[in-house]
């Protein structure tokens, strides 16, 4: 396998109160070395998108109280390893049943949460977050990349609470 990668990310604060994080990711991974299957050579191999992108911004409201939006983009990416589903004779390739030709489509995914910060005096100093996040809250299906090609978690609504003295 070859893998050729590019990625960035920029965490930049617009306002006093608005921050920004951006991240890309181009990824060019291929088969190679393949032996007798001359089909799988140069292919794209399972579970890597070419392009993945995500986003958020952060908006800090009065005191300790912030909002977030997120965005989480997965390019289009191959379903089955370029290897799968070769036809040989005689040791050599003959065809392939188009396993190699099927893509998990790509998606787009729009998170968004809010937190609220305080610190305490009393009895000890420490840091409280309170965080409710909302995953996927347009309620879409996708599909995960990887190994597994699972179904992507439906609507989903999480409370975490942290403490840091």
């Amino acid at each position: 396998m070859r893998i050729r990668r590019a990625p960035s990310s920029v965490n930049y604060r617009l306002t006093d109160r608005l921050q920004a994080l951006v991240s890309f990711a181009y990824t060019d991974a291929r088969a190679v070395n393949q032996g007798r299957d001359t089909d799988a050579e140069g292919r794209p191999t399972k579970g890597r998108p070419r392009e993945a992108a995500s986003g958020a911004l952060r908006y800090q409201l009065t005191g300790g109280l912030s909002l977030t939006l997120g965005v989480r983009y997965t390019g289009e990416l191959p379903a089955f390893n370029p290897t799968e589903g070769g036809t040989f004779t005689a040791g050599r390739f003959i065809s392939q049943n188009g396993a190699r030709d099927v893509k998990v489509p790509s998606s787009t995914i729009w998170p968004a949460g809010a937190s609220y910060r305080w610190r305490s005096q009393q009895y000890f100093r420490a840091q409280h977050t309170f965080t409710v996040t909302g995953k996927n809250p347009t309620d879409r299906l996708y599909i995960v990349p990887g190994n597994n090609r699972s179904v992507g978690g439906r609507l989903g609504v999480y409370a975490t609470y942290t403490h840091a003295r």
